[in-house]
């Protein structure tokens, strides 16, 4: 789930579940591929109705293991797309353990 969020509107609320998985292939160190399937679920006042979605992006860089743009379109009623970002600043690799 990325985020929980609630909107007002005249005479009541609408709270929104948004929920989501992400299944990512990593090609090699260049490339990763994203598919992320997603519902939007929206509760008001005696009432409730479901938006699905899906979103494609894609992870390009030199060391996905550092940094990487994170372009991605989808559709959930309208097409959209966005670019992002990412930077890990402390990449600790998980120690390999040696059997006895």
């Amino acid at each position: 789930m990325r985020r929980l969020p609630a909107f007002a509107r005249q005479g009541g609320s609408i709270f929104v579940f948004d929920p989501r998985l992400i299944y990512t292939y990593k090609a090699n160190n260049y490339f990763s591929l994203s598919v992320i399937p997603k519902v939007h679920l929206f509760f008001g006042e005696g009432d409730a109705f479901l938006m699905p979605g899906i979103t494609l992006g894609f992870g390009l860089s030199s060391n996905l293991d550092k940094w990487a743009l994170r372009p991605e379109v989808g559709y959930d009623g309208f097409l959209y797309g966005g670019l992002g970002f990412c930077y890990f600043v402390n990449n600790v690799k998980t120690p390999v353990k040696i059997k006895d």
